[in-house]
């Protein structure tokens, strides 16, 4: 059966790269809009009760027309859509390497008496 995740030692840091780097972003994009929607604005109403004046948050990644938001949501997008074709290709590869070595329901190799699941009883 081919490997599939390489084992060599060298390349542990380029493997934690390409392997993490979805999940990183998409992580930080979620804290990111945490605190710019939800912990700024309430320590901020924290603040006015304090001082008693009134300050308004003004959410950061709002200004210019929310472009952050559009580019993180291609980012996030794209990545979330290359993944799935990776574990695609990766599921067909697999099956492959089984099928091409044999499953649990074909016969050994130079039998064809024995019956395929796919074949229909004569009737």
């Amino acid at each position: 059966m081919p490997q599939l995740i390489p084992t060599d030692p060298d390349k542990d840091y380029e493997r934690w790269f390409f392997s993490y780097w979805r999940p990183a972003c998409a992580w930080q994009y979620l804290f990111v809009c945490l605190f710019d929607f939800m912990i700024a604005p309430i320590m901020m109403a924290f603040y006015s009760v304090y001082t008693g004046e009134y300050h308004g948050w003004d959410p950061l990644t709002i200004r210019g027309g929310g472009l952050y938001h559009l580019a993180m949501g291609a980012v996030v997008g794209v990545a979330v859509w290359s993944r799935g074709r990776e574990k695609m290709a990766l599921m067909d590869n697999f099956s492959t390497a089984l099928n091409s070595n044999g499953g649990p329901n074909d016969p050994p190799p130079g039998d064809d008496s024995a019956p395929r699941m796919n074949d229909r009883a004569a009737g």
